[in-house]
């Protein structure tokens, strides 16, 4: 939980931030278009033969990529981004596919956490793959379009995504997905044009990511219920440091920018 006051804003005062009029194309949106491309792509079933399944492919981009019209610079750029990765991912996805395998695409889930006081919080996600060996054993994959993280922020805990959708697929909590009793590895795949397109951490077995895995959830309930009884603060970032285009959506709200302007003056003892 990076951002601990952007649960507080959205989920208990219920306030949603406005989008901005007219705002340029970002590297979210980027982001959103290459995930909505692979789902389309691996939803509808890849042709067998790949220069058949290339083609398909690079159509879906194109498609997508429409919502650029206004932009032709900007889609050129992402499309001739998109054509570097394509090769890398085709061959990706016909090496995971042997007999047997299914692939689901971008599956939902829905877990309840008991928090004390008899307080409830339903815990919601979504997994950009998984994939099912013919003998029962699965790998989680997330796509990146920008830098993975290293396996010792997954460690620390800093970066969860990957053990905790591990979890809630072993608990059942993908109603498109039987609980995995039996998952063998967890991979970031980057997508955005500019690594090759390995997995990354695939290396790593249930012997690494397992005992973390089964921490993940009794860490959060007691970070919530540290948050609602008042233990802990709704602080408006746990990340000792954010890169442009990484500020939070409500930072104006939690005022950020003038909190750090103080807190840069104490430590250089100068006055705000």
């Amino acid at each position: 939980m990076a951002e601990p006051y952007a649960l507080y804003a959205r989920r208990i005062l219920r306030l949603e931030p406005l989008d901005p009029i007219d705002p340029p194309p970002d590297p979210r949106d980027r982001g959103t278009i290459l995930h909505r491309v692979l789902e389309r792509y691996t939803k509808e079933g890849p042709p067998a033969d790949q220069a058949a399944a290339g083609t398909r492919l690079r159509d879906l981009a194109i498609e997508e990529l429409r919502a650029l019209d206004s932009e032709p610079e900007l889609q050129l750029f992402w499309q001739r981004a998109f054509d570097a990765m394509l090769p890398g991912f085709l061959a990706y996805d016909a090496a995971a596919r042997l007999p047997g395998t299914e692939v689901i695409a971008e599956a939902r889930a829905r877990y309840p956490l008991d928090l004390s006081f008899d307080r409830r919080v339903m815990l919601t996600g979504k997994a950009d793959r998984i994939e099912i060996g013919a003998n029962g054993a699965a790998r989680i994959v997330d796509y990146k379009t920008g830098t993975p993280p290293g396996w010792s922020a997954i460690d620390e805990g800093k970066s969860p995504q990957l053990t905790l959708t591990a979890r809630l697929a072993q608990l059942g909590a993908f109603a498109a997905v039987p609980p995995l009793l039996s998952i063998e590895s967890i991979a970031y795949l980057p997508i955005g044009g500019r690594q090759p397109v390995v997995p990354i951490h695939v290396e790593k077995t249930a012997a690494d990511f397992g005992p973390l895995a089964e921490k993940i959830l009794p860490a959060l309930v007691e970070k919530l219920d540290a948050l609602a009884n008042g233990d802990e603060s709704y602080d408006a970032t746990l990340r000792a440091k954010r890169g442009r285009g990484e500020e939070g959506e409500y930072d104006h709200f939690a005022r950020v920018a003038e909190w750090s302007i103080i807190a840069a003056a104490d430590e250089s003892g100068d006055e705000p």
